[in-house]
Formats: structure tokens, sequence, C-alpha cells
């Protein structure tokens, strides 16, 4: 490089352009990457060097004679112009396609006022992509296309066709977010608490999680179960009844006395099943079947209990056999969770209440029941969903009943937790208290009501005949089938006097259930039904009917 070039033209007008050809060797470039030989070979006697020198500028390769407009295209001072069409997702359209995979309802003052929404959160696009290159550049939009275009993404838009995130069997044509006319036509003053896209599947269970509100003293009946135990005595046969009534059935277990791991707190009540002796839970529900049949009321809630126990004994080709059974066994455990203490007979014929200890052991056996029984429960109802249309008429009397089992018990469980709340003010303020209260009150209560209002929404679906149940009566069956024929008229019978009792209640929950399930069924009940145009369509919606 000290030595001047021979061939580089030394004019004052000089072309930088020419220059800039003179000096690098495009071909010689070109040959050395297919041949090392060529590298050895001096660029200063090289024919081809000598001649690029020459060459015109139209004769050279487009990689050179493009790289000067190539630099001029860069420059911070041209027109911005063709940014939008060089960016990937910032033209017009991109807008649209964003806003039709979005979930969400937007609220329509939001769409009529143009309101503009703070653009650092809503992952504007706009903005994303200008920052991806070296230089920020501005598109070549108006303020009033990117408010409006934010406002899409920050409030997504409606969509017209079902979301492929909606769970199949969704019980109402909702839509992915906000209420459906449906939902605020039928319930205009609770449609947020009902508009509900929760499937009884992915439904919270409660019985889990909830506080233990009929146990006298929860903490020292867990310690009681937990704790390892050493007996001190042979064990003893007992007969343990639901009341004090001689001729009430009972369940026959054997006891045994013992005293804890430090011993410190021996007393008379610390008598335990004896390990090898634990009732089964088919010993458990026959015992609460028993008490069942024993008991005589012409209550709703008694002829629904009689109702699934007759139907479960009657078979299991019985339309929705399983759902039925399954609610039965957990309303038995559910009558033993919940049970005051029971008494005891000892040999000596000699009454009294059964030892702390062995009610624990037995509020324990029917809480694992239940929280089992819950689970599969919302599974079957789940199934219920899946069918995708309204149920046969030969189902409804079924689920109608079990769906109403299922109700009474979640409401005597609000019900005793409201009672526990006024005996202990501060449980209320307890998170771990008041949270699951909360969510069996406010979303889980609701879902099992709006569920049912989903399945019995209309006159028709009311209609329960139960004729068919004489055609699959067999000659060994008949006496079953006669029970249940007998006890859903039972149920029939008494389920007005029941709303109207739910409607005069001061209680919350049964306003809420007056609210979601009964004022709308008497209105149905007192209401001839109408036959439908031709041309209605019949499905398992929400928004038929």
């Amino acid at each position: 490089m000290g030595q001047e070039n021979p061939r580089v033209p030394t004019s004052p007008g000089l072309d930088y352009d020419e220059l800039f050809r003179s000096v690098f060797d495009w071909e010689l470039y070109c040959d050395s990457t297919r041949s090392s030989s060529d590298q050895t070979s001096s660029s200063s006697s090289s024919p081809c060097t000598s001649s690029l020198g020459r060459n015109s500028h139209r004769d050279l390769p487009s990689l050179i004679t493009e790289i000067q407009p190539f630099l001029d295209h860069l420059s911070l001072d041209r027109d911005g112009s063709g940014y939008l069409t060089m960016t990937p997702g910032l033209s017009p359209d991109h807008g649209e396609r964003t806003s039709s995979e979005s979930f969400g309802q937007t609220p329509p003052e939001l769409i009529r006022g143009g309101s503009t929404s703070p653009s650092d959160h809503s992952g504007s696009v706009f903005l994303d992509a200008a920052d991806e290159g070296p230089y920020r550049r501005r598109p070549q939009v108006s303020l009033e296309e990117f408010q409006a275009q934010d406002d899409k993404w920050t409030y997504p838009q409606p969509q017209a066709i079902p979301s492929k995130h909606t769970p199949p069997g969704l019980p109402t044509s909702h839509p992915d977010c906000g209420v459906c006319p449906h939902c605020r036509k039928a319930f205009p003053d609770h449609s947020h608490l009902v508009c509900t896209r929760r499937t009884p599947a992915v439904a919270p269970p409660v019985i889990r999680h909830v506080a233990d509100v009929w146990s006298p003293n929860p903490a020292e009946e867990r310690r009681c179960v937990d704790d390892p135990r050493f007996p001190t005595a042979k064990p003893r046969d007992i007969l343990i009844f639901f009341t004090r009534e001689p001729d009430a059935p009972y369940l026959r277990a054997s006891v045994q006395a013992y005293h804890s791991q430090n011993g410190l707190d021996e007393n008379p009540r610390n008598a335990a099943f004896e390990r090898d002796r634990f009732p089964s839970y088919a010993e458990l529900q026959r015992w609460v079947e028993a008490q069942i049949k024993r008991e005589r009321s012409n209550h709703f809630e008694h002829a629904v209990q009689n109702f699934l126990l007759s139907y479960s004994e009657g078979g299991y080709d019985l339309p929705k056999h399983k759902l039925v059974s399954k609610v039965h066994t957990m309303n038995c455990f559910f009558r033993i969770w919940k049970a005051p203490p029971f008494t005891c007979c000892s040999s000596s014929n000699k009454f009294s209440h059964v030892p702390f200890t062995v009610q624990a052991e037995l509020r324990r056996i029917a809480w694992k029941a239940l929280v089992s029984h819950e689970h599969d429960i919302l599974k079957l109802l789940e199934e219920c969903l899946a069918q995708q249309e309204p149920l046969k008429p030969r189902e409804r009397m079924a689920v109608w009943a079990s769906l109403w089992q299922l109700m009474l018990m979640y409401r005597e469980l609000v019900l005793a937790h409201d009672s526990y709340f006024m005996r202990n003010p501060s449980a209320a303020r307890d998170p771990a208290v008041a949270m699951p209260y909360d969510t069996l009150f406010n979303v889980f209560f609701p879902l099992i009501a709006i569920f049912y209002h989903c399945q019995f929404k209309t006159p028709k679906r009311l209609e329960m005949p139960m004729d068919w149940l004489k055609e699959s009566a067999n000659p060994t069956g008949s006496s079953r089938i006669a029970k249940i024929h007998q006890f859903s008229k039972d149920m029939m019978d008494a389920r007005k006097g029941f709303y109207e009792g739910i409607q005069r209640s001061p209680y919350k929950i049964d306003e809420r259930l007056s609210l979601l399930v009964v004022s709308h069924e008497l209105k149905k009940l007192s209401t001839k039904r109408r036959s439908k145009p031709a041309g209605k369509s019949k499905g398992g919606s929400c928004d038929d009917g």
C-alpha cells in the first residue's frame, strides 16, 4: 500500500465509484472461491483485473451496482412510507386477525366512544414491532386508527362463532367472556353470577375444603383420629343408633379402650374401633338406608331421599342409575357426617353417647366417602352435558331428583356455616374458613342450580312421565317398580309446598335458591304449555325453549 497503484487514475475529476471498481477485483475474488491456486497469483499481473478496470458500470454484477442505492435507502432522512409493507404484522389486516383470535366481551360504550386504553399494557403490535429494529420508525397511521386498534386488542371483540377453548357440552351457548343474552334476559339482576363457562367436571369441589362446622371440636377430633393409640382392654361389642329409640336401626361395632402415646390423657371416652373391625362403607350405607326407611314424613326432602333409595335398589338397567346411586350414597354419608352425637348400647343394655373418638372416626370415614363421591358425581353430570341434547323423558325424573338432592345437601351445608359464623364471629374473618365458604355460596351452589335450570327450563322438560316403568317391570321386580312410582308421585305432590316455603324463607341461601330455580319453576308449573312453532329447533342449550 506504500506505492501508488499504477492502475488508479489520478485526474482531478475522479469518480469514486470507478475508483471502487478499480480497486476491488470482483472476478478474481469469485475465481478464488472456486480454486485455491488462483489465490497465489498476483493481482497486478491478472488479466482479469486489468480488464475489470476498463469495464463499464452496467457490466458489473448486481451485488456491486446495488450497494449504493441500498445504502441510500437506509438513510435516516428518507421517508418511511414503505415501512409498513416491510414488517410482517403491521398491515391494516393485522388488527382484524388479532381481534378474531382473542377472547372477551367488549363493553359497548368503549366501542361507541372510541376510548383509549393504556398503550403501555395493551401489547400493541405497532410499538412492539417498531422497537425490533435499530431505529424506531413512526408507523404511517392516524391517531384515531391507532386508538381504535389499541381498543380492539385491550378489550377484545366478541366472537361470532364458538371458540375452540369453550368446554365441550357447555350448558348454554355462552360467548367466551361477558354475559350471554339468555342469562341477561332470564336473570337481569344476577346475570354475572349465573352466566358461567364452568362445567361440573371443572367445578371446584367443596367438601374437601370447607370447615367442619358440625363438629363440636374439629381440632380435637383430628388429634384423636390421627394420633397413635395403644389398647388397654379387650374389645367390646356395642350397638350404635342415630337416636335413643330402642327400635331404631343400629350399627354393630367393636370398640376398645386405649391410651395415647404420652399416656397423659386417659379418660373414659378414650375408646375407638377395634383396629381390624372398622365398619365398611357398605355397612354404614345399609345402616343409614334402614334409618331412611324407618322415618315417616310427607316433606319434600324425605320424598326425594325415598325415591333415590328405591331407584338405586331398582336395578342397573334403569336410566341414569349410576348417577342416582352415587347421589344416594353421598346423601347417606352426608347424614353421618352432619349427625349429632350417636347413641350406643352396651351388652348391659345401658344407653349412652358413643365415645368421642368413635364419633370422630365415623365422621372421618363419612367425610372421605363424601369427597370421593362428590368428584364422581360431578363427572357424571358432565356426561349429561356430553349428550348434546335434552334428556330423554325416561331420564328426567332420575336427573331431576338427583339434582334436587345435591342442592338440598349444599343448602344445608350453607345454613350450617351461617349458624357457625353466628356462634363464632371471628371465624367469618378467617380466610381458611371464609374463602371455601365463599366458593360454596357464590360459585358452586349457583353452578349446580344453573345446571338444573338448563336441564329443566321449559314446561315440556318438567313433564316427567313414569309410565315407562310399567313397561320395563318384570315379575320379580314389580314391587320395587311400584315403590319407585309411588315415591315419584310423592315428590311431585310435595314440591309446590316446599317451593312456596323456600320463597317465604328469610335465609340468604333460600333467597338464592328461589331466584335461580324455584321462582322460574313455579311460573312454568302455573303456565299451560303452548305448542312450539314447527320450525323451532330443538337443542340442549340454555337459549332454546
